[in-house]
């Protein structure tokens, strides 16, 4: 998949940042997490009500993919790791690409 930001250009860099900011406040996290199990639509509602400055409860965030761990476990009628968990397919992933900081050497 992609996001809605995916290749937005622009010729003022400002704009284009304004933009991206744009979409992504109004993207509902359903089109976001589409494909994913839902707990990942929860998580991102959760955060999204965070003020910029209020400091998240990371422990209940991570209590909503504990609960969905323990369900599938529960499921599948034996225990799951955190590590055996592919949320994503390993085909489709892709390699990061390299961010460079000004004065950066690049080899």
């Amino acid at each position: 998949g992609s996001l809605p930001w995916s290749g937005l250009s622009s010729e003022d860099w400002r704009m284009r940042n304004r933009r991206i900011l744009e979409l992504k406040e109004g993207t509902d996290p359903s089109i976001l997490a589409a494909g994913l199990p839902e707990v990942f639509q929860d998580f991102l509602a959760e955060v999204r009500q965070l003020a910029y400055s209020e400091r998240p409860d990371y422990l209940a965030l991570l209590d909503l993919f504990a609960e969905e761990r323990d369900q599938l476990a529960d499921e599948l009628g034996t225990p799951i790791k955190d590590h055996d968990l592919d949320w994503v397919k390993k085909e489709e992933l892709v390699a990061p690409i390299p961010i460079y900081r000004r004065g950066d050497v690049v080899q």
